[in-house]
C-alpha cells in the first residue's frame, strides 16, 4: 500500500503539471483574433512558484514538467512540433532564470516577506520575461516568419504580468490582518472589488481603469497579503476575459490587437508592482508593530512585576526626572509610584555619596561609558539606607530626544550592617570593642609611613596586667572581664582620639601615640595610675598592677620589631618592678 506521504508526493506535481497544460491551452486558445501571441500566459507564474517552492533536489524533474506540458499545451494548439518543442525548451528557462536570480546569494529567498524582497522579485520575473521574450521571437522568426520585435516586446510583457500576478499567490505569506476584522468588513471589501472591477471592464469603453485600485488599496491595508495576491489574480481574470470578449477600457476596436494586448498587460505590471509593494510593507510594518507592542508588553510585564526596584528616569537638562517606577521602588523609597513620577533622580542621594553618583550619570550620559553599578546612600522618610543602583540607556540614544536611563534598585542596608559587623569584628576586640592585634598592625604600619615621610617619630607603649590572674582566679572569669573592660575605658580616657589602645591578647594592651608633645616619661606615670589599684573580693584584697614597656619608632623600624622591642621593654620593666618589691618586703 502507497504512504500518505508518498500519494502527496505523486499527486501534487501530477496535478501542478496538469495545471501548468491547462493553462497553456487557455492562453492559447484566448489570444485576441489576429494576435500570433497570447494576451496572458499564467502558466509562467504557476511555474515560477512551484520551481520557488520546490526542493533544489526536485527542481530538475520540476522543469522537466514545465517542459513536458508546455510543448503537449502548444502541440494541442496547433503549433508544429518543431515550435511546440522550442516553446516547452523556453518556457523552462524563463523560471529557471527566475529562481536563479532571485535566490542568489548567501541568503537565497523563497517568500515574499518585505518591500526589499517585493524589488528583487519584479528584477527577477523581469528577466525571465526578458529570456522567454526573446526565446519565444527567435523561435517564431526563424519557423513562423513573425515579426522578431513585436513578438519579443508581445511575449516579454505577457509572462511578466502573468507571473507578477500569479506567482506572489504562493510566496507571500498568509500574515495577520490589520485590526480585528469582522466578516461584514471581508465580504464588503470583496464586494466592492468585484463590482467595481466588473464595472470597469464592461462594453462602455470610458478611462476607469483606476478605480480598480481603491478596494485593492483597502485589502492592502486591512488583510493579510495572501487574500491581495488572491484578489489580483480575480482582477487579472476578469479583466483578460472582459478584453477577449470585446469589452471593457482597452477593447477599443480602433486599436490594433497587439495595442489592445499590451495595454491589458501593462494595467497587470503595474497594478500588481504597486500591491505587491503596498500589501508587503504593510504587512511588514504590522508585524515590526506587532514584535515591538510584544516586547513592550514583555518589558512593562517585567518591569511591573519585577522583584527589584525599577524605574525609567530621563534626561532634563541637568537632572535626571523619573518617567514610570514599579510597585517595589515606591516602596523601597517610601512613596507611591504616582509620587515619584517627576521627581528629580539621585536627589535622595546622601552627600557623602553625590560625587560618586554624579560621576556614574555624566559618563553615562556622554556616552563614556556602558552603565553604571554601586552602592550608595539615600534618604527615606529621614532614614539613612544602602542603595544598590545599576542604570543604563533603555535604548538607542536619538539625537532629537532625550535619553532614557532604566534603573534597578535594591535595598542593602541589612547586607551592609552585616559586612560592617563582620569587618568590625576582624578588626576589633570583641570584650572591649578595642582594635585588635591585626589593626594594630595596619595602624603602626600608617604610623610608620608617615614617620617616613616627615622625618618625625612616635611611640609604642606595651601594657601587660600583673596581678590579673589572681583577680581572675577569686572573681571567675565574668568579674576578670569586667576588670579588662574597666581597664580600656580608663586607658582611653588618658590619651587623645587620634591615638591608638588595642588589647593584643589576654591582659595586653598597647598604646600607639603619635605626634604628641606628652613624653613617655610624663604619659606612662598617668597609664600606671588610672590602671593600678586594689580590688576586694570576698574580703580579699588583690592588688592589680601594670608593667609598661615603651619603644620609639627609627628610620629602619618595622611594625614588627617595634611591637617585639616594646614586648621587651615590658619584660624587662616586669623584672625590674619584681625585683624592687622582692628587696622592699625584705
Amino acid at each position: 500500500m502507497f504512504s500518505r506521504e508518498r500519494v502527496t508526493r505523486l499527486v501534487v506535481p501530477a496535478g501542478l503539471t496538469l495545471l501548468v497544460f491547462l493553462l497553456c491551452v487557455a492562453s492559447v486558445r484566448l489570444r485576441p483574433h489576429g494576435s500570433e501571441t497570447a494576451i496572458w500566459w499564467p502558466a509562467a507564474g504557476v511555474s515560477t512558484a512551484w520551481l520557488l517552492c520546490a526542493r533544489s533536489r526536485e527542481r530538475r524533474w520540476v522543469m522537466v514538467a514545465i517542459g513536458v506540458a508546455s510543448t503537449a499545451a502548444t502541440l494541442v494548439g496547433g503549433r508544429s512540433p518543431a515550435v511546440s518543442a522550442a516553446h516547452g525548451v523556453i518556457n523552462v528557462l524563463e523560471p529557471a532564470v527566475t529562481v536563479w536570480w532571485f535566490t542568489r546569494g548567501s541568503h537565497p529567498l523563497r517568500r515574499l516577506h518585505t518591500v526589499s524582497d517585493a524589488a528583487r522579485f519584479v528584477v527577477a520575473s523581469l528577466l525571465g520575461a526578458i529570456v522567454v521574450g526573446l526565446g519565444a521571437a527567435l523561435t517564431i522568426d526563424l519557423l513562423l516568419g513573425g515579426p522578431f520585435w513585436v513578438s519579443a516586446r508581445t511575449v516579454l510583457v505577457s509572462h511578466w504580468a502573468a507571473t507578477l500576478v500569479i506567482a506572489p499567490l504562493a510566496l507571500v505569506q498568509h500574515g495577520r490582518a490589520g485590526g480585528h476584522q469582522d466578516g461584514v468588513e471581508r465580504v464588503a471589501q470583496w464586494v466592492t472589488l468585484l463590482v467595481v472591477t466588473i464595472a470597469v471592464f464592461a462594453p462602455h469603453h470610458l478611462p476607469l481603469t483606476f478605480l480598480v485600485l481603491p478596494p485593492l488599496v483597502w485589502g492592502a491595508v486591512r488583510f493579510s497579503p495572501r487574500r491581495v495576491a488572491g484578489q489580483l489574480v480575480v482582477v487579472a481574470v476578469i479583466a483578460l476575459l472582459q478584453t477577449v470578449a470585446g469589452t471593457g477600457v482597452f477593447a477599443v476596436q480602433s486599436l490594433p490587437p497587439r495595442v489592445v494586448v499590451g495595454l491589458v498587460q501593462l494595467f497587470l505590471i503595474v497594478a500588481s508592482t504597486v500591491m505587491l509593494v503596498l500589501v508587503l510593507s504593510t504587512d511588514d510594518r504590522r508585524r515590526s508593530s506587532d514584535e515591538v507592542a510584544a516586547r513592550e508588553a514583555m518589558y512593562r510585564g517585567g518591569f511591573a512585576d519585577a522583584m527589584l526596584g525599577m524605574l525609567l528616569v530621563r534626561s532634563d537638562g541637568d537632572v535626571l526626572r523619573v518617567v514610570t517606577a514599579n510597585e517595589v521602588a515606591a516602596r523601597l523609597l517610601s512613596a507611591r509610584p504616582s509620587e515619584l513620577v517627576g521627581t528629580v533622580w539621585g536627589s535622595r542621594v546622601a552627600d557623602a555619596d553625590q560625587a560618586l553618583f554624579e560621576d556614574g550619570v555624566r559618563r553615562v550620559l556622554e556616552d563614556t561609558a556602558p552603565g553604571w553599578h554601586g552602592e550608595v546612600r539615600m534618604d527615606v522618610d529621614g532614614v539613612e539606607r544602602w542603595m544598590e543602583i545599576a542604570f543604563a540607556p533603555s535604548g538607542p540614544a536619538r539625537p532629537d530626544e532625550p535619553l532614557v536611563l532604566s534603573v534597578q534598585l535594591m535595598d542593602v542596608t541589612d547586607r551592609r550592617l552585616s559586612q560592617d559587623t563582620m569587618a568590625r569584628m576582624a578588626l576589633q576586640d570583641p570584650l572591649t570593642s578595642l582594635p585588635n592585634r591585626l589593626l594594630l598592625m595596619d595602624r603602626i604600619e600608617g604610623a610608620l609611613t608617615r614617620s617616613h615621610r616627615s622625618g618625625s617619630t612616635f611611640t609604642l607603649h606595651f601594657l601587660d596586667l600583673d596581678g590579673f590572674k589572681p583577680v581572675n582566679d577569686a572573681g571567675g572569669h565574668a568579674y576578670g572581664d569586667s576588670v579588662l573592660r574597666e581597664v580600656a575605658v580608663v586607658l582611653r580616657r588618658q590619651v587623645r582620639d587620634s591615638d591608638t589602645v588595642a588589647r593584643i591578647g589576654g591582659d595586653e594592651f598597647v598604646v600607639l601615640v603619635e605626634d604628641s608633645v606628652v613624653g613617655a616619661d610624663v604619659l606612662v606615670p598617668r597609664l600606671r595610675r588610672a590602671v593600678e589599684r586594689s580590688l576586694v573580693i570576698d574580703g580579699v584584697e588583690y592588688p592589680l598592677r601594670v608593667s609598661v614597656g615603651s619603644a620609639t619608632s627609627s628610620a629602619s623600624s618595622t611594625a614588627l620589631n617595634l611591637l617585639h622591642e616594646a614586648d621587651l621593654a615590658m619584660y624587662a620593666d616586669k623584672r625590674a618592678r619584681k625585683s624592687a618589691r622582692a628587696l622592699t618586703t625584705a
